[in-house]
C-alpha cells in the first residue's frame, strides 16, 4: 500500500455533497460578507492576505488519483491554484471583477506532474459560488 499525503489550499466553490457546513464554505460567507466574527479572521481584512485557493472539485480529483494511481509511496502533493488578496476574493464572491491579478504563492508542479491534475482559475469556483448565492441574505 503507498502513502501519500494531500494538501490542499483554501478550498473554494460549492460544496460537492449536501453539506453547506464545511470550514471553506463558512470562510467563504465571511469573506463574501465582510464579516469578522473574531480577531483572527478581521486580521485577514486588515493585511489584506494573500490567500492561496484551488476549486473543491480539483481536490477531489486529486485525492481521487493520489489514492488510486500506483507508485506514489511517499509523496506530498501541495493542491493549489493562484492566490489573490482577500479584498479580491470578497469582489469575486460578490459576482464582480478583482482588482489585482493574481499570483502564484505555491507550487502545485509536481501534483500537476504526477497526478495529471490541471488546476482551474481560482476566479472559477468564487464566481460559481456568488452565483449559487446570489440574492441570498446575511
Amino acid at each position: 500500500m503507498d502513502i501519500v499525503t494531500v494538501s490542499p489550499v483554501g478550498v473554494m466553490g460549492n460544496q460537492l455533497s449536501g453539506r453547506a457546513d464545511s470550514t471553506s464554505m463558512g470562510v467563504q460567507f465571511l469573506f463574501k460578507n465582510k464579516i469578522a466574527p473574531n480577531p483572527f479572521i478581521q486580521m485577514f481584512y486588515d493585511l489584506d492576505v494573500n490567500w492561496a485557493l484551488v476549486d473543491v472539485a480539483d481536490v477531489a480529483e486529486s485525492v481521487y488519483k493520489a489514492a488510486t494511481l500506483p507508485n506514489l509511496h511517499g509523496k506530498h502533493y501541495l493542491i493549489t491554484s493562484e492566490s489573490y488578496r482577500v479584498s479580491d476574493i470578497s469582489l469575486m464572491l460578490n459576482g464582480q471583477e478583482p482588482v489585482g491579478q493574481p499570483s502564484m504563492v505555491y507550487s502545485n508542479a509536481l501534483a500537476t506532474q504526477d497526478l495529471g491534475v490541471h488546476f482551474k482559475p481560482a476566479k472559477l469556483p468564487l464566481y460559481q459560488y456568488a452565483k449559487a448565492t446570489e440574492g441570498a441574505t446575511v
